[in-house]
């Protein structure tokens, strides 16, 4: 499930997802917005884009923080190092992965080159090609 809102208040409650599922939170950008409950935090296995960027703007985890439920360090890793293999992010069929993200340019730059190198593989390699 991917949540693209700019919910002030949660729009996905805990109680609404099965075991196993994946959620990304790539909407709500700011300290003041979350589109998840308190509940679905705690609840997931929480990856980032970056870690420390989540921890000072990332309103889901900063409610859950100040609600008691979780610590700074229920943020397990960021999403470089689940792709690196550095760190696991499901570790049984019935846990919940969440990704938040509050875009990272160097992910963005990352991506971009990535499709950039496959077009010019491909034979697509100026803008006019697209």
């Amino acid at each position: 499930m991917c949540a693209v809102s700019a919910a002030a208040e949660p729009i996905l409650f805990s109680r609404d997802l099965a075991d196993g599922a994946h959620v990304n939170l790539v909407g709500a950008g700011t300290a003041a917005f979350r589109e998840v409950d308190d509940a679905l935090v705690a609840r997931g296995r929480l990856f980032a884009d970056h870690r420390e960027g989540v921890l000072r703007q990332g309103g889901e985890v900063l409610h859950a923080i100040a609600a008691g439920l979780i610590g700074e360090d229920h943020v397990l890793g960021e999403i470089g190092e689940v792709m690196a293999g550095d760190k696991l992010g499901r570790i049984s069929p019935a846990d919940v992965t969440i990704y938040k993200s509050l875009g990272a340019i160097v992910q963005d730059l990352a991506s971009g080159w990535f499709v950039y190198q496959r077009a010019v593989e491909r034979g697509m390699g100026t803008i006019a090609s697209f």
